[in-house]
């Protein structure tokens, strides 16, 4: 019986150190994220950034307009039928 709480018992504590570290962790990384973050917008962009920036603004651009064709198309397709354009 004692060899079974003491089992339980390192089990149970090993989980909240091993909790208590893992959200240290967490924490320190949101820290760096932080600073990160501060340095770039104190700094600025870097000049070597320049490049890939054109060429990743189009590309999102070209993404989201895909995305939002492919959806009016199943709207367009929904509605098909259901009005009468003959006015027009």
């Amino acid at each position: 019986m004692a060899g079974a709480v003491i089992a339980v018992g390192a089990i149970v504590g090993s989980g909240f150190s091993a909790k208590s570290a893992s959200q240290a962790a967490a924490d320190e990384q949101k820290k760096r994220i932080i600073a990160t973050a501060a340095l770039a917008a104190a700094t600025g962009p870097h000049p070597e950034q320049a490049g890939s920036l054109d060429g990743v603004v189009p590309a999102h651009a070209s993404a989201s307009a895909r995305t939002a064709l492919a959806g009016a198309t199943g709207v367009i397709a929904a509605a098909q039928g259901k009005t009468d354009v003959s006015a027009l």
